[in-house]
């Protein structure tokens, strides 16, 4: 059938069919071809064709071509780093085009690195890095081009704080240095702080550009406004793909705080008196002044000091006084006091408060004087002031405690009407010689309190050595002075020895003596040396006959001596031979002298010999000398006890036992 089917076409019908083919298979490649060729012309891409830095004054001039080596239209340039911002944005630069720019950068040009980014009609970008060194630009290819908008490789960064922890004071400020850093990051930074409402935060820069493998610091200072510990969060986002980082910085702001002791004081008329500030720091350090703002007698308020140093968390105080003028009518009053830092002006104030009071108390006696063990009494007046009238119940506080006992007033309380003067007598007894502050108060029945006082001068006497210290050679005698003064004391003591060793022999002279009031009395002090060197304490007491007050002196007593030590001090010696011992003298107690040696109770026919004979011997030192002993051959065997003297120029002499056994 095919057959007969091809049999009945002509031969042009066939040719036409083949033309009709050929066409339609041209019609599809050539379709295929141009689609393929459109695709391929449709390419961004950009060629910095030249670069070049020309320096001049105090900036440089930035002269970049850029060459559109694509298919695609450039409708914006950026430059941007380490301080450089240009942007040129609505251009239109055709495929072929070249767009030359030259801007101003500011200077130092060295080791700078500035991101060049061409931007293209479809949105896509293509970036170059230039570094500015010494040797002039250098470029790098940062990618880019291609179809459509490519990611780019952003690299990362990091953040720092040159310190953790800031501690300032309020209305004071201080810094840290924030430290980003780039690990093959380049781009702008955006930098905040997220500060409590109790601080002040403020940064040198809230935008950044970070150069790749660069570092970058910003500033951030802190302003304190109220006392606490609070914590900061620093946040830096880059700009382009927000990724973020974060630091954590705790802030510590210290204060100070105000206090009164007491904070309120009950003057009358007439009276001064004063209150302790007590200035406390809490994490605080500085200079503060303070000062009166307000007073209700112009100058008769004041402060001492008017500045003061305050340690961080430590204490500082000052003296706020306040005289209340004659004639003031009752009532209460306030005094105003302010702090202030010298060097913030931050401050706070408080007030003292002031109570004026009607009545008057005083201690006539400024001064009492008095014995130990007696009595003494001050007389104390009382004056209504101003109409007063009402009873005043008396009390007393003494300073030390035990400088007086059996404290009495003749009246308690003491009453008042208006315009009366009443006086009250106190009474104690003196229970030590020392001087003793008496404060006299009376308490109405309102709780108004006066006070005055006075000193009670006990009577004393003190009792010293002169010399304090004697030497005295064993043997012999020495003495000193015992020195009696007086303070406020007139009357007779008495001397008696309560201690002396039993080496010693003592005795005073006189054994009483008169002692003038403010004077001075004395005695002698003989001591006898009569056993072995050393250093000794004598004591002697002073003794009031008519309380038994009494004071101790204590005297040293060094005994200058010398002894003699033998080594050996047993030596075995055959007859025809000969032996050696070493003979040591030590003084005692500072003793020095020339001491000749000799040997008794020698047995017969040996001979001793000492080298060297005699041996000086120094203050608190020693000497030795070599005693010889020869044993003739006919001497008798037996064991002998050989007593080695030494005695000095005055005398005294020492002796050590030497067992001598002949064989």
């Amino acid at each position: 059938m095919i057959s007969e089917f091809r049999r009945g076409l002509s031969p042009l019908l066939a040719i036409l069919i083949g033309i009709l083919v050929v066409i339609v298979a041209g019609i599809l490649i050539s379709q295929l071809y141009f689609g393929y060729s459109a695709s391929l012309s449709h390419r961004p891409a950009a060629l910095i064709e030249y670069v070049d830095l020309v320096r001049g004054g105090s900036g440089a001039t930035l002269v970049i071509n850029i060459k559109n080596a694509g298919n695609v239209p450039i409708t914006g340039i950026r430059i941007a780093g380490d301080g450089v911002s240009i942007e040129k944005t609505g251009l239109t630069i055709s495929p072929g085009g070249v767009y030359g720019l030259a801007e101003n950068i500011p200077n130092p040009l060295s080791n700078r690195i500035l991101s060049v980014t061409v931007i293209f009609q479809d949105g896509s970008t293509q970036s170059y890095t230039i570094l500015l060194g010494p040797l002039g630009p250098r470029i790098s290819e940062g990618g880019g081009g291609g179809e459509g908008p490519e990611e780019e490789e952003l690299g990362a960064f990091s953040i720092g704080v040159s310190e953790r922890i800031l501690e300032i004071k309020v209305a004071g400020s201080g810094s840290i240095n924030i430290i980003l850093a780039s690990e093959g990051y380049e781009g702008w930074l955006s930098v905040s702080a997220a500060c409590p409402d109790a601080l002040l935060c403020e940064l040198s820069a809230d935008r950044v550009y970070l150069g790749k493998n660069d570092e970058v610091t910003v500033r951030l200072t802190v302003t304190g406004l109220s006392e606490g510990a609070y914590g900061v969060e620093i946040m830096v986002i880059d700009e382009r793909s927000g990724q973020s980082s974060e630091a954590y910085l705790s802030i510590i702001v210290g204060d100070f705080h105000l206090s009164l002791d007491p904070d309120a004081l009950e003057l009358i008329p007439g009276q001064t008196r004063i209150s302790n500030l007590m200035i406390t720091s809490a994490n605080y350090l500085g200079r503060l002044k303070i000062l009166v703002t307000d007073c209700p007698w112009q100058g008769s308020c004041w402060v001492s000091p008017d500045e003061v140093e305050l340690e961080k968390n430590g204490v500082s105080s000052a003296q706020v006084g306040v005289g209340v003028p004659g004639g003031v009518p009752a009532g209460e009053y306030t005094v105003g006091i302010r702090v202030e830092d010298v060097e913030t002006g931050h401050g706070k104030s408080l007030e003292l408060r002031i109570k004026v009071q009607y009545f008057t108390l005083d201690v006539l006696e400024d001064r009492v004087k008095g014995f130990v063990g007696g009595r003494a009494s001050a007389i104390i007046e009382l004056r209504s002031a101003g109409g007063y009238s009402g009873c005043i119940t008396l009390s007393y506080s003494a300073e030390p405690s035990d400088g007086i006992s059996d404290a009495e007033f003749d009246q308690n309380p003491v009453c008042l009407d208006a315009g009366d003067v009443k006086r009250a007598i106190f009474s104690f007894k003196i229970s030590r010689a020392v001087d003793t502050m008496i404060a006299v108060t009376g308490t109405d029945d309102e709780g108004v309190s006066v006070s005055d006082a006075f000193t009670v001068m006990g009577a004393d006497f003190q009792a010293y050595f002169n010399p304090a210290s004697i030497t005295i050679l064993v043997g012999r005698q020495g003495s000193s002075n015992l020195i009696v003064t007086s303070s406020n004391y007139e009357g007779y003591v008495e001397f008696r020895i309560a201690s002396c060793p039993s080496q010693l022999t003592c005795s005073i002279n006189p054994t009483q003596r008169y002692l003038p009031k403010n004077g001075q009395t004395s005695a002698q002090l003989v001591i006898q040396a009569s056993g072995m060197g050393g250093v000794f304490t004598v004591e002697v007491e002073v003794r009031d006959p008519d309380t038994g007050y009494s004071k101790t002196a204590p005297l040293e007593v060094k005994v200058s001596d010398f002894s003699i030590s033998l080594n050996p001090n047993s030596i075995t010696i055959p007859r025809g031979s000969r032996g050696t011992v070493t003979v040591t003298i030590n003084s005692i107690a500072g003793y020095s002298g020339t001491i000749t040696l000799g040997a008794f109770n020698m047995p017969r026919r040996t001979a001793f010999a000492f080298g060297p004979n005699p041996v000086v011997v120094l203050p608190d030192g020693s000497v030795t000398s070599t005693l010889t002993i020869t044993v003739r051959q006919n001497a008798q065997a037996g064991t002998y006890y050989v007593t080695i003297r030494g005695t000095d120029q005055n005398g005294i002499y020492r002796e050590a036992t030497l067992e001598l056994r002949i064989t």
